[in-house]
């Protein structure tokens, strides 16, 4: 797992409770990972990508949009497991399949787009917990060409973390999930913004309407700025 956020740290709480031969785990900083050693959440745990790679079967970026070239660019000489499936959670797809996955098949790695449906307006692994996946749908999202054993190890990944697996092209991805999932995200943020910039005092009084339409709107404004 590289970046144990709330997708990634979620994933771990799951790996672990599955009993998980193995789970290495790469962070920007020292600090998140101090946290997942003490959770007993990894069994290796590095700042050096490569090393984290090393011998790996699945190796899941769980990164934000933004950070997921450079951190691609560092895997490429790394030494996973023959027949390692690389794959993330990003929320598009068309732009992970125009700069991460030739990255990736330069260097002879087989990628594959995930994106699975679960998540919470809360961020980072104090947000994590297990059971995150369970009943989500998760759409991957295959180049032509993909090798079909790599797309079946993929799917039982997923489907062994208790996810409802589809397949679609990563254009049809954008659209389904712009409207099901980001267009929903945008109007909590703009309602939340026009109820209570001018006068934020408002809230006080507030009834349920205004806090289930707006709950989503606490998201980390950064990386919905990226998906957007």
């Amino acid at each position: 797992v590289f970046g144990p956020g709330l997708l990634g740290g979620s994933l771990l709480h799951d790996a672990r409770a599955l009993h998980a031969r193995e789970l290495r785990v790469w962070a920007r900083r020292e600090a998140p990972l101090e946290e997942i050693r003490a959770m007993g959440l990894a069994d290796f745990t590095s700042t050096d990508a490569a090393a984290v790679a090393e011998g790996a079967d699945v190796l899941v970026l769980c990164v934000p949009v933004g950070a997921m070239k450079a951190l691609a660019e560092s895997l490429v000489t790394s030494h996973p497991a023959a027949g390692a499936v690389f794959t993330d959670v990003c929320s598009v797809k068309g732009m992970v399949l125009r700069e991460i996955a030739p990255i990736f098949a330069a260097a002879g790695r087989q990628f594959i787009g995930s994106h699975p449906m679960a998540g919470s307006e809360k961020t980072g692994l104090e947000a994590s917990r297990a059971g995150l996946y369970r009943g989500a749908a998760c759409i991957l999202t295959p180049a032509d060409g993909a090798p079909a054993t790599a797309l079946a190890s993929l799917r039982a990944f997923w489907e062994t973390l208790g996810c409802r697996v589809t397949e679609m092209e990563a254009a049809r991805h954008d659209t389904v999930v712009a409207r099901i999932s980001h267009l929903p995200h945008a109007a909590a943020a703009l309602t939340a913004l026009v109820a209570l910039r001018d006068e934020p005092g408002r809230g006080e009084f507030a009834a349920g309407g205004l806090r289930d339409t707006t709950r989503v709107a606490s998201g980390d404004p950064g990386m919905w700025r990226e998906i957007l």
